[in-house]
Parts: structure tokens; sequence; C-alpha cells
């Protein structure tokens, strides 16, 4: 295991002088958090709201200037003409600045129609000024059929819905992460697939194809040398991940209501424990498939199907959340390759028993176990193989050799 460690601290050497690693380590949290930042800020209200200013010839006798006017807001003002043609608007609009004009005419209560002139795309911007007339226009229609205006707003008052979800124990609980972060773990595993096993997997064929790999051995059993590689790149990978999700938390703050020590439970620890042994079982699975490759690029082509393995329960989800306790999520909880996913979604929607959750761990334990000795033993078989790729059967035949 010594020789494991020494590995993995060459691997992260190597790793971080990378430009490559240094980009998207970097990069993608900027982009996430200039992206995220701005839609919060806009879906927050923080932006600046453009303000209109809109010209009126206001012909009903049924509505005011004074009731319109009664109604301006911070972000709308408006401003009223007489006897205006339109011929005249265009002139008019330009003269005093205005955003569009709006000319209601005299049936405006029974045709329920207006028209607006505009010049330049700010004119296009309509819905403020519907927010304005149309409450005006409802409340003199119920005034005129002899009903009480105040009486009827309070009858068709919209109902303020406040969502709060259910934690494991049936209670409200308004903790919106702990159900997000199962498909953000998941994919999270799907980003570590993409690029740290997919980059242990160009290393393998690298190495195999300048034949760096026969000195090493040399000095080196494959075991050792599988596990550190697993190692190094597994380190970096979370580094990764790590960085970008305090990126996407710091924007998540912004659009959610939560505070951050509610993300130190007790589920949530399981929830990174099964992050962790899926990444681990994804780039093992990536460096099998490294080790029976003949070049790098065809060890890319294999990338895709890799990236799919974590993605599968993620296509049954709705079928996992309705029912986490079904016959359909227990298949996927003990098949390896689609349990850290699994139990992923399972935790944030349902409250596993303890000595389950502790069983699936075990399970995942084994198989990464079992995966990286098989990928030792491939590779150790595999670094003699130049100018093909190993087929399935070949791959099979290497995993059974008592030759390791």
């Amino acid at each position: 295991m010594k020789d494991s460690f020494k590995v993995a601290k060459w691997e992260i050497k190597t790793i971080i002088k990378n430009k490559t690693f240094i980009i998207m380590t970097f990069f993608v949290p900027i982009m996430i958090l200039i992206i995220g930042g701005a839609i919060g800020f806009f879906s927050a209200g923080g932006g600046e709201t453009e303000k209109l200013v809109v010209g009126i010839y206001n012909q009903s006798e049924a509505i005011t200037n004074e009731e319109i006017k009664a109604r301006e807001t911070e972000t709308i003002n408006f401003v009223f003409f007489e006897n205006i043609n339109e011929d005249e608007i265009a002139k008019t609009i330009d003269e005093n600045n205005l955003s569009s004009f709006l000319f209601i005419p005299q049936g405006v209560i029974e045709n329920n129609s207006v028209d607006n002139y505009f010049k330049d795309l700010q004119g296009v911007e309509t819905e403020r000024i519907k927010n304005i007339l149309n409450p005006l226009i409802t409340e003199i229609r119920i005034e005129q059929a002899g009903y009480n205006v105040n009486e009827i707003n309070n009858l068709v008052q919209e109902i303020n819905i406040k969502s709060k979800s259910l934690n494991s124990q049936g209670s409200s609980n308004n903790n919106v992460m702990e159900m997000l972060l199962p498909f953000g773990f998941a994919m999270l595993m799907v980003f570590a697939a993409i690029f740290s096993g997919s980059a242990l997997m160009q290393s393998i064929i690298k190495e195999k194809s300048n034949r760096i790999v026969e000195i090493i051995l040399s000095s080196i059993n494959s075991w050792d040398l599988m596990m550190g590689k697993v190692l190094g790149y597994g380190i970096i990978g979370l580094i990764q991940i790590i960085i970008w999700s305090i990126s996407a938390l710091t924007v998540l703050k912004f659009v959610f209501d939560f505070s951050l020590t509610s993300l130190f439970t007790i589920k949530i620890m399981y929830m990174f424990i099964f992050f962790v042994l899926g990444f681990v079982l994804i780039s093992a699975i990536n460096a099998i498939v490294g080790s029976g490759m003949k070049e790098a690029q065809s060890g890319s082509q294999s990338t895709g199907f890799m990236v799919m393995i974590p993605l599968i329960p993620l296509y049954f989800s709705s079928f996992i959340v309705n029912n986490p306790e079904g016959l359909f999520s227990y298949i996927f909880t003990y098949i390896p390759f689609t349990s850290a996913t699994t139990m992923l979604i399972r935790l944030g929607f349902s409250n596993p028993p303890l000595l389950e959750i502790i069983g699936v761990m075990v399970l995942l334990i084994v198989a990464n176990y079992l995966f990286i000795k098989l990928a030792a033993k491939i590779f150790r078989v595999g670094m003699l193989m130049y100018g093909k790729n190993a087929s399935f059967k070949e791959l099979f035949k290497w995993a059974r050799s008592s030759d390791f």
C-alpha cells in the first residue's frame, strides 16, 4: 500500500501542473458564479427595471384620467394628451421621449381592447400596462353590474401557496436542499466520470502505448500501480468537485432560503459516502476499459458508455422517487453499477433502514476492491497487447487468468 500512495502522490503532482486541469478546475466555478449569480440577481428582482413613460389619449367616459394616474408605479408613468390623430402619434412619441402611446377608445369596457403604438423595442413591453388597466376595467364592470367591488375582490383573491417539503419522518421541513442534493451528487458523479475517470483511462492508454509501463512494473506490482492511479485521480477529482460544489452552493444560497448548517446532517453524510464510493467504482471501470485499449481515441469512444452507467437510475428517477421502497428501487440498489446513484435518490426522498444503508456501502466497497483488482490484472496482461483493442471475450479471459 505504501507504493500505492507514492504512485498517487506522483499522479497528483503531474496533474496539478497540467493547464487543462487548472482551466477546468477554476473556469467552471467562475462560470457557475457568473451565470448563476446573474440568474439569481434578476429573478430576485435585483435588476433595475427600465422605467416606461406611456402617452395616453383616453376617449372613454367610463375610465377617467385621474383613475389611471392614481395607479402609476415607480416603473411606469402616464402622460395624457387630447385630440391626437394617428398621424401625429410618431411625432408625439419623439418630442416627449415616450416609450409608447396608448389609445383608449370609447367602448373599451365592452370591446376589451386598446391600441398600443411604439417605435422601438422598449414600447413592446405591455405587461405592466396590462397589470394596471385590467384590474381597473374589471372594477368598473363590477360596479356597473351593481356589485360591491371590495366584497368581490375579497371573494376572488388568489390563494397564497407556501411550499414545504416533508422529511423522512413525515413532518414539515423547509430544507429543499435535502431533496435537491441527491440529484446534485448524481450529476457530480457524471462529471467525475467525464473528467477524472476519462483522464485516468487516457493515462493508462498512454503508458501502454509508449511502453513506459514496462519500466514501471519492474519496480512495482500492477495492484499497487492501479490502486495508486485510482487514488491519485480520485483525490484530484474530489478536489475539483469540492470547488465546484462550493461555487454551486454559493449561488443556490441566493436562490433558495436555506442555512448551510442544515447540510451537516447524518443523511447528507451518507449521501457523500455513496457519492465517493460511486466515484471510485466509475474510475475503476474506466481503468479496466483503458487497460484493454490500444490508443487514446478508442478510449475516448468508450468514455461515452462509461458516463451512461451512473446515469441509468436518473432515467428511472420518477419510479424511484414515487416508490423508493419498491421492487424496482431494490433491484437498482443491489446492482453495484447503479447502487450509488439509486441510494442517493432514495436517501433524498425516503428513510432507508440503517442496516440496508450499511449493507449497500459494504457491497460497494467490495465491488470497488474487486474492480480495482480486476483492472490491475487486465492491465498486467494487456500491457503486452499492442496494435489492437481487447475484445470482451479477451477481457473475460484475462480476468479469469490465475497469473497475477
